[in-house]
């Protein structure tokens, strides 16, 4: 949930700055992806470091999927959330209205 929510504020400073508009399914995509990555990137480490260390990382396929499952629902919430927000203001709005430093 933690990478999700840095990627949002990612994309609301992004598009403040820049200016660019991105559509609600490209931000959707733009949050799930790279969390999904990197879950697999950790468990692919862990079963990496538990090969070379002979540590306890790795526990078990089982603990795996549980952990892929867990990151694809607490991902799931973020989007919904921020899907169901871009429906009532853009991006831009919404960076103005949250992260915007008054000068």
């Amino acid at each position: 949930i933690a990478i999700s929510l840095l990627i949002v504020v990612i994309l609301l400073i992004l598009v403040g700055i820049t200016g660019i508009r991105l559509s609600s399914p490209a931000v959707v995509i733009c949050i799930f992806i790279p969390v999904m990555v990197c879950g697999v990137a950790w468990e692919y480490a862990e079963l990496n470091i538990d090969t070379v260390a002979g540590s306890t990382y790795f526990v078990n396929v089982n603990d795996s999927l549980l952990d892929m499952l867990f990151n694809v629902l607490g991902t799931g919430y973020i989007v919904i959330n921020v899907h169901e927000l871009l429906k009532h203001e853009s991006l831009t709005d919404l960076y103005r209205r949250s992260i915007r430093w008054k000068s």
